[in-house]
């Protein structure tokens, strides 16, 4: 997962830096700049969305850890559904199974999800199942 977001910022920097190239060759030589600018903003404005989907789903890109923090626990399986597992103090999702190339651990990570005796989410968290 880390390489698809790397490729995409290293095109959408690409894509930056020809439009800014291009934006400084149609001032010198006094062409129309309203398209590249347009296209400028827009790539722009596709790198900040990008930014805050990532920053928001930090754990895990399917789960949303700005809205699960400080939710009641009902509402989060009410929107994700039926976890995994359950102990009572901390609910898990399924994610992946690590089997990697290298350094592999081949053990199932889960989406945990930690809350108070109130049922309010306080830490999200990728981890290995509980003495795995």
């Amino acid at each position: 997962m880390q390489y698809g977001k790397l490729f995409i910022f290293l095109i959408f920097l690409i894509y930056f830096i020809v439009l800014v190239i291009t934006l400084i060759l149609a001032i010198k030589r006094h062409n129309p700049i309203r398209s590249k600018v347009i296209q400028l903003l827009i790539i722009v404005t596709l790198f900040i969305c990008l930014h805050l989907f990532e920053v928001s789903h930090a754990t895990y890109y399917k789960y949303n850890d700005w809205w699960i923090k400080g939710r009641h626990i009902s509402e989060v399986i009410a929107r994700y559904g039926e976890p995994d597992s359950d102990f009572g103090y901390m609910i898990g999702y399924y994610i992946y199974t690590g089997s990697g190339p290298i350094m592999s651990d081949h053990m199932e990570h889960y989406y945990w999800i930690y809350y108070d005796e109130n049922g309010i989410v306080y830490e999200v968290m990728d981890e290995c199942y509980p003495g795995g």
